[in-house]
């Protein structure tokens, strides 16, 4: 009887080398695939990250362009494409912070002649700029009985604290008056011109316009 239990021990003792074997065969292959796709996917997230840090790197090192225009890229827009956007921001601020003596005398009758046209409708004249300087409403009916009124109120506002061109520029948009700021901004591109001897550049052998050659703007 002991030697059938051993002989029965024996045999589940084999049944379970047999059953471990097989199931070590059976979930070793796969953990080991599942090892090597983790790695994988390890290996993978580095590579992207390095690949971005490069990137970034690079990044930082390439120059940064400025927005405004350049002198040169000025020089190789057509006069009559100029406009006053493309005017650097520094010029435009130097100019527009001059009293408006500085307005050239053809620049300056343009504003009063517009200026001083009648708008019965609307009453963005020389009445509103006369209201926005601060005159009173007996001054303004003087001012309609003169022949140059806007020219009187310029003169008046020469007296006020901020008599800039710029502020005068502002009251103009402030009256809707898009035409007259259009003269005022004809003139700093004027003073660009001729700050920048855009007038004098030599011309093409066709002679149809100024020789944008960069090699003469040197």
């Amino acid at each position: 009887m002991c030697q059938q239990y051993n002989t029965t021990q024996g045999s589940e003792a084999v049944d379970a080398s047999l059953l471990y074997t097989n199931l070590y065969a059976t979930v070793s292959p796969f953990s080991f695939n599942l090892l090597d796709f983790f790695v994988t996917l390890l290996f993978l997230l580095f590579y992207e990250v390095c690949f971005l840090c490069i990137i970034m790197i690079e990044l930082e090192r390439l120059p940064v362009q400025d927005q405004s225009t350049s002198t040169t890229e000025l020089h190789l827009l057509p006069a009559e494409n100029m406009q006053f956007a493309d005017i650097p921001q520094a010029f435009q601020t130097r100019f527009l912070s001059k009293t408006m003596c500085a307005i050239p005398i053809k620049f300056r009758r343009s504003i009063c002649m517009k200026l001083d046209t009648l708008c019965r409708l609307s009453w963005n004249d020389f009445r509103s700029l006369a209201e926005k300087v601060g005159l009173d409403n007996d001054t303004i009916a003087w001012l309609e009985q003169k022949d140059n009124p806007t020219e009187l109120i310029l003169q008046e506002f020469k007296s006020r604290k901020d008599c800039s061109i710029g502020r005068f520029k502002a009251i103009l948009a402030e009256m809707e008056r898009n035409d007259v700021v259009t003269v005022i901004e004809e003139w700093v591109v004027d003073e660009w011109r001729k700050q920048n001897n855009y007038n004098n550049l030599p011309t093409s052998s066709s002679g149809k316009g100024p020789n944008y050659n960069l090699s003469s703007l040197v």
